[in-house]
């Protein structure tokens, strides 16, 4: 007996001793993001964040932790060199307080959605064959460079309204002909609006097309190049988690979350 509990004794000493060899890395992520880094309730949801839960597990030399932060704060904190990573950025030429980014976690679709009764003739051409259209947009973003141009030339008619919601039900109710914003966010939306009391039977029978992309992003994480040397384990961290990324993107983790996320929604409907 006092040999079994001296084994457990030394057993319990050395999965302590193991756990606390490896290095805790905490990475920020967007709080605000859906589908893709959100907090529902009390819980950090979104497919970048299963992805990188996902990744975790198969880093042993790690404990990783995935904290939520409000955008801009994280941004200042990277900048600051106050956090070590943030997801999940573009990247940006400007943002020289950025050291490296990851591989690409995935590619963030800017596209245009019309409801198929408003397709009377072929939309082949931005803008040109989209200026009869009324477009939706969420207010305040920019979306896309193309947006942005055929805007301010006044070749399309855009209109503003506060979110994703409030633009699928302009589409249900017709107020608008097009919605543009990203791809998965739009499924997401539709997808959560068909259990909605008042507004599924309208989503339900909502027919709507992706006719054009207008931009393609591929989103990562950030590493500071502010940190003072204080991340001794950057390179090898950076390193590993990379091969560890791709190796489930290639294996098609990416699409079975996103799919989780959008639900039935299709590219069509």
């Amino acid at each position: 007996m006092r040999r079994l509990f001296c084994a457990s004794v030394a057993c319990a000493w050395l999965c302590l001793n193991v756990a606390a060899a490896k290095e805790t890395v905490v990475l920020f992520g967007d709080d605000a993001y859906p589908p893709y880094a959100y907090v529902e309730g009390n819980e950090y949801r979104g497919i970048y964040v299963d992805l990188l839960r996902k990744a975790a597990q198969r880093m042993p030399d790690y404990l990783i932790e995935l904290q939520p932060v409000p955008w801009k704060r994280g941004l200042m904190s990277l900048e600051q060199g106050k956090i070590f990573a943030l997801f999940p950025p573009y990247v940006r030429k400007e943002r020289s307080y950025i050291e490296s980014y990851s591989t690409r976690l995935g590619t963030e679709s800017v596209v245009v959605f019309c409801r198929k009764d408003a397709l009377t003739k072929p939309r082949l051409h931005w803008p040109a064959d989209f200026s009869d259209l009324k477009l939706g947009i969420n207010a305040g973003f920019a979306l896309s460079d193309k947006l942005v141009s055929a805007r301010k030339a006044g070749q399309v008619q855009v209109i503003e309204a506060k979110g994703n919601e409030a633009n699928v039900l302009a589409l249900t109710s017709r107020s608008i002909d097009c919605y543009i914003n990203d791809r998965a966010s739009v499924l997401w939306t539709i997808n959560r609006l068909r259990h909605r009391v008042g507004v599924r039977d309208a989503i339900n029978s909502l027919d709507i097309e992706s006719v054009a992309t207008l931009s393609n992003e591929p989103a990562h994480i950030a590493y500071t190049a502010n940190d003072g040397g204080r991340f001794s384990f950057r390179q090898d961290f950076v390193l590993k988690f990379d091969r560890v990324l791709q190796q489930l993107i290639l294996d098609g983790e990416f699409d079975r979350i996103t799919a989780r996320y959008v639900g039935q929604a299709s590219a069509d409907n």
